[in-house]
Order: C-alpha cells, then structure tokens, then sequence
C-alpha cells in the first residue's frame, strides 16, 4: 500500500513539473481564462479590449472586489504579462493565481485584480524552442518584439503599436493605483529567483515614496523571505559584474513602469532570473504577484490617500524635473548572496572569459546606489496651444485622457515660444526612430497666429506630469526626441548666392547692427572669415527673408 502511494506522489509531481516546463500557447492561455471566467460569472470575466499589430485580441481578466457592491473603496492592481513573450513566468502565474483568488473570494475583498493574460499577443503566437539563448526553460518561448518587430517595453511614449494603444485603454478604463509587469531578467548569475524594480522613489511624490519606502516595500521583501525566495533589487550592475554595487533602474516614460508613474500609480517589475527552473521562477512570480496583493489589501486606504494627495499636490507644482542623473556619491550598503566572479580563457577565442563559479557561493555587502537627482526642470504654463497639423501627438494625447478643448475663431495670441538650437541624433535608428538626445533650447515671447480648430490643454485640469515629459522638448522621452516634430528642423526656404549677394548687401547698408555682429564674427572664425557662403548665411539668418518657423517647436506655452 506504501508502495503505491509512493508511486501515485511520484506519478503526480511528474506530471506537475512536466506541465510546469511547459508553456501555454496563447489560445490555450485565453481558454484557460474563458473558462474561469464561466465557472465564476458573479466574479469575473474575460474582455477584449483591442489587439496586438497582429490582429489577434488582447484581453483583461478583471475580478471585482466583493466590497464594491457596498460602496467600499477599493485598490486596483494591474498586472500586466508576457510584453517579452519569451519571458512567459507572469502569464502562467498570474493564471494560477486567478484561479486561486476566485476559489477563496474573501481573500482580497478590497483588491480588483485586472489581468492582462498575455500583452505581446503578437510575439507569444510565434513560440520556438530557441529565441532565449540564455533562459532555463520553458520548452517554448515567444519572441521579444511584436509583429512590426517593436519591444512593447520602449513604445509607451511613441505608441507605434497598437499593442500600447491597447494598453493606454486599459489602463485610462480602469485607473489601477497598483501596477506590475512581469518579466525574466539577462544578466549575472546570483543565487536570487527574484529580483524587483520599484517606481524610482525619487520620481514619486512624497506621499507616494513614503508609503513605497517606509511600508509596501520592506513587506514585500520580509514576505518574499518568509515564503522561500529571498528577493534583491534588480541586479543592474553598476560595472560588470555585482561586487561593483547595483544601480536602481531609471524606468523613463518609454518603460511601463515610467509611464504609469506620471500618473501616480505605484509600478513594480519582476525580474525572475533566467538560469533558474521555470517552475521555480513561475513560483516566486506568483509568490511577488500574492504578496503585492496583501499589501493591496492591508493597506487600502493609505495607497488611496497617497494617490489622491499625490494627484492634488500635483497643481500646486510650478516646476517638473524632465531630466534625471544618478548621484553616484550615495549608495546603501545591502547583503548580497552571490557567486564569485571569475576569469578563465575562452574555449573559442583564446583570450580571457568571465564566468561565475557556483562552487564558490559568497553572502557579502555591496553599495546599491538609488538616488537619482533632478538635473533639468521645466516651468509648468497654465495652458500650451497645440496647431491641429500635429495629429499624430493630439491622436496620443487624447488617447491618455488629455483634455483637447478646439479654439472657436481664428486668433492673434501672444504666446511663449521654443526654437530648437540643438540636438543630436544615433547613427542607426532605435525602435524604428532615430531617437534624439542632447537637445537645447531658447524661449521667446511672440505674437502667434491660430486657427479655428487649434487646441488649448490647460494643465489644471489635465495629467500634468504626463504633458511636462512629452511635451517638454528637454525631457528624456518627449514628443520631440522621439522625432514626432522632425519636420521643423528642416529649413524650406532658401536663397540663390549670386542673386542674394546684392541683396546682402543692402541689408548690411539698412542694418548697422548686423554688419558690426558680421565684422567681430569674422575677426574670432577663421572658417566664417574664409567662406563666402558662410557669411552670406550670416547675413540671411539675420534678415527678414529668413523663415522663422524654422527650428520652431510648435507647441507654444501661455504662463
């Protein structure tokens, strides 16, 4: 009879850990969903809520907190699956942990859970044996872009996929205050499952980093522990391998994480780690997505309140930091559990390897470097003026809830005005755009021209933080350095040398001023000194003929 039930529990845990190092196919994952929801219709329901570039839907499976129909307040968690869909550890996960949260309905009675079950429906539908090289399982894994050959995890800004435009509904529907991402991280070995990025505190406002630092996050640490998967912030090395400190993630807004933070929601990416079993890494993905959910729970009202205090606090800002830099003289020293990291010739080239030695384990303290100083701020107008030509960005903002009220009559405004004075571009493009860096910029005051059907976007009554980062030309992840406004650095209107010499040279007669800036130009550049063409620019740039729509911005500011 031992005999039996010793074979009957070693029957089963083989057919547990062989369906574990499998991985679903995207049908399977939304039938599975289906039918939950059909066995639990009073609780949940499986929606289609847009598509993937690819055609094929993306769905939510959202569970209503039983304390809804009392009017209770409640959290919104979002979790958001398989964006790379070769990193599958959320979409099995969270299907698990869907079906155990709608068999103990009491568990979470003041979390609606909304899951995204797979995101990149696009790159999870062409699954293969080999698209992660270094990834421990599952059997089949999905491909990291979509199908217009995008990482959905640098589009949040952009929106060139209808993937993110998808999501962008979701997320303006359902206003989560809780958000997550799940993912496999690449990088050094170490002997953590799990490793997390939090909302970069120093983003946050201070209700929100207070409650992240102080409550949520040392519990979900202390939890993580208790359950058997110890967790360390994720392992960005600050040099190449750990000893050298990690540096806390700057998620900007192309991140999942960066953007749900311009709307004050509290964002967490898991990063399994990629050399261990996929049961093991599915394990403690459900282990994260549980614990989050108890502090959900535990903590209903203060998450609330932070998210409301943060969002009122918001108006009475007059500056937005738009760029970031990370303080390299601060660091907190944190335990890490590691491997040694060692040398050895490579097998192929001969010449030295890194590798690390998992017969030498080491529990030691590194720096982990997190503060990240405001390095660029913006001044907040009361309203920007948005010309209709620029579909592609009203398009974006309407779809984030940005309210877009049309000018009734043609009008003569005055408006604080941006001309582009530099930027610089990569060699290749990256993410199908030829991402811009660098950029500088000057202010003026000018009387402006506006049409009926031009926009006004007040920030008093818009997501201002969204508008500053996308917006503002400056920022990291604006409008402008994802090349929306390309257009404008491009001079139209130019002039033939041989007519416009003479022509210069009534304008130096008429204007003084210029001729003086030309002569001391000339005295200090012997390059301008030794060009015709040069000077003649000097003189054109000056004139009346030279088009001042040039290196414009055309987003103009009312303070």
């Amino acid at each position: 009879m031992l005999k039996k039930k010793i074979i009957l529990l070693l029957s089963l845990f083989t057919a547990i850990t062989t369906h574990a190092s499998d991985s679903k196919t995207y049908d399977q994952v939304i039938q599975a969903y289906a039918q939950l929801a059909q066995t639990y219709p009073t609780l949940a329901k499986l929606n289609a809520e847009g598509k993937g570039d690819n055609g094929k839907p993306i769905y939510t499976f959202v569970i209503e907190p039983s304390v809804k129909k009392l009017g209770k307040a409640y959290v919104t968690f979002l979790v958001n699956n398989g964006i790379h869909a070769g990193e599958p550890d959320g979409i099995e996960a969270s299907l698990a942990f869907a079906e155990e949260i709608l068999k103990s309905p009491n568990l979470y009675p003041a979390v609606r859970f909304v899951f995204i079950p797979v995101y990149n429906v696009d790159g999870f539908s062409t699954q293969s044996c080999c698209t992660r090289a270094n990834q421990d399982g599952p059997e089949l894994q999905g491909f990291r872009a979509n199908a217009r050959n995008l990482d959905l995890n640098r589009d949040f800004i952009k929106a060139d996929a209808s993937n993110t435009k998808t999501f962008y509904r979701i997320f303006h529907q359902y206003k989560p205050q809780v958000f997550i991402d799940t993912h496999v991280s690449n990088g050094a070995d170490y002997s953590y499952t799990m490793t997390l990025i939090s909302s970069q505190k120093d983003k946050l406002s201070e209700p929100l980093r207070n409650l992240l630092t102080t409550v949520v996050e040392p519990k979900l640490y202390a939890e993580m522990k208790s359950v058997g998967f110890p967790m360390i912030p994720y392992v960005n090395t600050k040099a190449e391998i750990p000893d050298s400190g990690l540096v806390g993630f700057l998620e900007t807004p192309r991140y999942s994480t960066g953007y749900t933070t311009l709307f004050h929601c509290l964002g967490f990416v898991a990063e399994t780690h990629m050399l261990k079993p996929y049961p093991q890494r599915v394990a403690a993905t459900k282990a994260l997505l549980k614990a989050i959910a108890d502090q959900c729970q535990k903590n209903t009202y203060a998450i609330i309140n932070a998210v409301v205090e943060s969002k009122s606090a918001e108006q009475a800002i007059t500056q937005f930091p738009i760029q970031w830099a990370l303080n390299e003289r601060k660091s907190t020293p944190i335990v890490f559990q590691g491997y040694e990291a060692k040398y050895k010739p490579s097998e192929i080239s001969g010449l030295s390897r890194l590798y690390y030695d998992r017969s030498a384990p080491y529990s030691k303290k590194i720096p982990f470097f997190n503060q990240y100083d405001a390095i660029k701020q913006a001044k907040k107008p009361k309203a920007f003026i948005i010309p209709q030509a620029w579909g592609e960005v009203i398009e974006r903002l309407a779809l984030n809830q940005v309210e877009l009220r049309p000018i009734q009559s043609d009008s003569t405004i005055k408006v604080n005005a941006t001309y582009i004075i530099d930027f610089k571009s990569p060699t290749y493009p990256y993410e199908g755009h030829y991402l811009h860096y660098g950029t500088r910029t000057r202010d003026t005051v000018l009387e402006m021209n506006f049409f009926k059907g031009d926009y006004l976007v007040y920030t008093k009554s818009n997501p201002v933080r969204f508008l500053m980062e996308v917006l503002s030309p400056e920022a990291s992840d604006s409008y402008f350095n994802w090349n929306f406004f390309d257009a404008v650095v491009q001079q139209k209107e130019h002039y033939s040398d041989y007519v416009f010499e003479d022509l210069a040279v009534q304008i130096l007669k008429e204007n003084p001023k210029i001729k003086q800036e030309l002569d001391r130009a000339k005295a200090q550049d012997e390059a301008l000194r030794n060009s015709a063409r040069k000077q003649l620019d000097f003189i054109y740039y000056r004139s009346p003929y030279y088009e001042r729509s040039h290196r414009l911005y055309p987003i103009f500011k009312i303070y």
